[in-house]
């Protein structure tokens, strides 16, 4: 499969592309839960089968959903006190690739037992400061690029910098795009105020153990044992609470999800195979997110449901008061 690149630009929002991007200064500073969470770029591809939008109709949809996402237009950047890192609204733009393919889309050979293939990296434009890499100030934080097959099928590819949003964020992006192109109103409307919803509180109330639970020590990261291991290609069913009944029930009576019933299995099994005894305790890390928040199976649930809004409360107090002060002997984990 051949991948033919026809154009790259920068597109920036409509009611600010006459804007010099130098002259806007406004800052968004990130968020304590933005500042542990990844610093690079992640990149995903969506496949639609014909027919579809021009690439003229989709640059012009995007154009204007920027003007309402003015933050993945920005760039990242130290706020003028010299301390936090934000993201400068200067309406710089998003990187928007557009090509083609000579071959129909059922060719591509999808990722297979976790290995990325080089056909599918070609759906996705990357930055300029490699995929797994932090942006540089002057680079883009989202990159498109949208493919068209033979078949009709078209793609679309993105990198973003996780900095702007995680992947619900890049959902709810992806989902306002299309609204625009169709030409019906945004649904939901982004909330932009990262700013009030995450203050410390006052006084501040650390309630948590955060650095046994966000943080690790760097020792304790280089002396663990990693090991990989490969899954057959066989299809697990996990079936037994994890649908319901489909009847509103009392959160304490919540029906266990397919996810949380899989990353359960997972983790059992991982356990027996690297032959853990029954006197050591493991530990797994899930990424929460704090919109609605999540639940989980026995362990997992009974861990999940302690990360509650004090939980969220405190970790803000825990980040961004004075007392806090990270050092190179704490190892970031990543959350959502």
């Amino acid at each position: 499969m051949k991948i033919t690149v026809h154009s790259s630009k920068v597109v920036k929002p409509a009611a600010y592309a006459g804007v010099d991007a130098a002259a806007t200064t406004t800052v968004i500073p990130l968020t304590a839960f933005d500042l542990i969470s990844y610093d690079n770029y992640v990149s995903s591809i969506h496949a639609f089968h014909p027919p579809s939008p021009t690439n003229a109709a989709l640059e012009d949809a995007l154009s204007r959903v920027l003007a309402v996402y003015r933050e993945w237009a920005g760039r990242l950047c130290v706020d003028p006190s010299g301390r936090r890192r934000g993201i400068l609204l200067n309406d710089a733009g998003v990187r928007f690739v557009e090509a083609s393919s000579d071959a129909a889309f059922e060719s591509v050979v999808m990722p297979r037992r976790g290995r990325i293939t080089p056909e599918v990296r070609s759906l996705h434009p990357r930055a300029a400061s490699g995929g797994g890499a932090a942006a540089a100030e002057d680079e883009e934080l989202l990159l498109l690029q949208v493919t068209r097959f033979a078949c009709g099928s078209l793609v679309v590819g993105y990198t973003m910098h996780h900095a702007v949003g995680d992947g619900f964020a890049a959902g709810q992006f992806m989902a306002a795009w299309g609204q625009t192109a169709r030409g019906v109103p945004i649904d939901p409307v982004p909330v932009h105020d990262r700013t009030s919803f995450f203050l410390p509180r006052s006084p501040p109330r650390v309630e948590f153990d955060h650095r046994a639970s966000e943080f690790r020590h760097r020792d304790d990261v280089d002396n663990d044992n990693h090991h990989a291991a490969e899954l057959k290609d066989e299809q697990v069913v996990i079936q037994s609470r994890a649908s319901g009944n489909g009847t509103k029930q009392q959160h304490h009576h919540r029906p266990y999800s397919t996810a949380q019933c899989l990353v359960a299995h997972i983790w059992r099994c991982m356990t027996k195979a690297r032959g853990v005894n029954g006197g050591r305790a493991t530990t797994l890390h899930l990424a929460v997110n704090g919109r609605p928040r999540m639940s989980g199976p026995r362990l997992i649930r009974g861990a999940v449901a302690r990360v509650d809004n004090a939980y969220f409360r405190s970790f803000i107090d825990f980040r961004l008061v004075s007392t806090y002060r990270p050092n190179r002997s704490f190892y970031r984990c990543s959350y959502d």
